[in-house]
């Protein structure tokens, strides 16, 4: 009884060692940015170079219209056109387990992803009417603040690159909401800076992807690939309406012997 309760236990030792030492395997991997692991092993890992570029454009008009003879029409309209591209390439590492949805990426870097270069170039006319008649609480008031419109150029924004949790092998870009505004009076609408349209319904919230499959993504005879995504995305209501288009390029190269 005591030696199968002993050979019972230095097998499960055995085991537990095993694991062990796989667990640990990996994590180096992980740390080191390490090649893929061995074949069979249901786990699958690659660095590369990645570079992204790319730009939006949208255009929007009002259409509010006096109520009463006291209130103002506005028919203004503008624009903006911005590009955007990473300052350098920097390297990810993606990992995939069997079973699991979508690959993850892994940069090194905060939460906010890649730095880019920013170049943004808003328009603004102003179309507005004055009330029919004057009324008590529409004269008078402070000068009008200039408009500060025009071209700005914004090196401190970053893009997040990631896999879709709900499209399988959708590639999302995602813009950092919380940049700093380049203007301090130049009206503008929809998804303009620092907004980056990345849906493909503002009510929906569908995303918008590229299509980048995980077959694709590990295999090893593949060097260097462009994936791409593009959108348009047109938002009315009763006093404003709005088109946004949106393409941008995803580079990746493989590093040699990852």
């Amino acid at each position: 009884m005591k030696t199968r309760t002993n050979t019972r236990l230095s097998r499960w030792t055995g085991l537990y060692l095993a694991a062990l030492t796989a667990t640990i395997s990996l994590l180096a991997a992980l740390a080191t940015g390490a090649g893929a692991a061995p074949p069979g092993s249901g786990f699958e890992m690659a660095r590369f170079k990645v570079e992204i570029e790319g730009w939006s454009k949208t255009t929007w008009h009002s259409s509010l219209e006096a109520e009463t003879e006291c209130d103002t029409s506005d028919h203004s309209f503008g624009s903006e056109r911005f590009t955007f591209a990473t300052m350098r390439p920097f390297v990810i590492t993606a990992t995939h387990f069997a079973g699991e949805f979508n690959p993850r990426i892994f940069s090194g870097r905060s939460a906010l992803g890649a730095p880019v270069v920013a170049r943004i170039n808003n328009s603004y006319t102003p179309v507005v009417a004055s009330p029919a008649k004057t009324c008590e609480d529409n004269g008078g008031g402070a000068e009008p603040e200039p408009y500060d419109c025009g071209l700005r150029v914004m090196r401190d924004w970053h893009v997040e690159l990631e896999f879709s949790e709900k499209k399988k092998n959708g590639l999302q870009l995602h813009g950092d909401t919380t940049a700093r505004r380049p203007y301090e009076h130049c009206p503008t609408a929809s998804f303009t800076y620092p907004f980056l349209l990345d849906v493909r319904s503002a009510r929906t919230q569908e995303p918008l992807f590229a299509n980048l499959s995980v077959d694709d993504l590990f295999d090893p005879t593949m060097q260097k690939w462009i994936t791409i995504g593009r959108g348009t995305l047109k938002d009315d209501d009763d006093s404003l309406s709005s088109t946004t288009h949106v393409h941008w390029t995803v580079s990746f190269t493989r590093l040699k012997g990852k």
